[in-house]
Order: structure tokens, then sequence, then C-alpha cells
């Protein structure tokens, strides 16, 4: 039996890696993977309650602190 490597099929589905497609598609889902893992973390924050003490004016100001 003869059987292609993951990385043969996607080269000829897709193209070759280095192709303007092929490397539009891996940025394509990239970008994707991203949202995703925004859109977990969103989640995790939203399912997580609110917080106790938290002053958003005070806490975005040390930011800015921080930052510089």
């Amino acid at each position: 039996m003869n059987t292609k490597d993951r990385k043969d099929i996607k080269d000829s589905v897709y193209g070759e890696k280095g192709t303007e497609r092929r490397d539009e598609l891996d940025r394509n889902f990239e970008s994707f993977k991203i949202g995703l893992l925004l859109k977990k973390a969103i989640y995790l924050g939203l399912d997580s309650g609110i917080a106790d003490d938290f002053e958003p004016q005070k806490h975005l100001e040390a930011l800015k602190v921080n930052r510089k």
C-alpha cells in the first residue's frame, strides 16, 4: 500500500511552500488561529467573573507609566 504523508498532500493541493497561493493560505490560517486564541482568552476572562477592587482608570495610568 502506497501512502502519502501530510506534507505531500498539502503541497499537491495547495501548492508548494514559497508560492504565492500557499503563502497566502498560510497567512490566512495563522490569522484564523490568532482569532481563535483571542476569542478563547476573551471568554476565559468573561467566565472568570467580576474582579474585586479593580479601578480601570488607575490600572490604565499604571500601564502608561510602565510603558515609558
